[in-house]
C-alpha cells in the first residue's frame, strides 16, 4: 500500500513536469556545452560516450554519431532500471 501511495505521488502532474523540465535542461546543457567541447561526463553517460568513441574510431563504424550516444546511454540504463524495479 505504501508503494502505491508513493507511485501516485511520483506520477503527479507537478512531479512529471519537474522531471521533464529537468531532463530537458540536462540534455540541452549536454548537447550545447559538453559535446562541442569534446568533454566526457562521469557515470553511465561517460561510459556511453567512451563506447561511442570506441565504436566510431577504433572499430571504424561510420554510422555511430553523437546521436547514438543517447541510445547507448538508454541501453546502459535498462539493467539499472530493472534492478530498481525489483528492489
Amino acid at each position: 500500500m505504501k508503494a502505491v501511495t508513493y507511485l501516485k505521488q511520483f506520477l503527479s502532474p507537478k512531479a512529471l513536469c519537474l522531471i521533464i523540465g529537468g531532463s530537458l535542461v540536462y540534455s540541452i546543457g549536454f548537447n550545447m556545452f559538453i559535446l562541442p567541447c569534446n568533454l566526457y561526463n562521469g557515470g553511465f553517460l561517460g561510459i556511453a560516450q567512451l563506447l561511442g568513441y570506441f565504436m566510431r574510431n577504433v572499430l571504424g563504424l561510420s554510422f555511430v554519431t553523437d546521436n547514438y550516444i543517447g541510445i547507448i546511454y538508454f541501453l546502459l540504463n535498462i539493467p539499472l532500471m530493472l534492478l530498481a524495479i525489483r528492489k
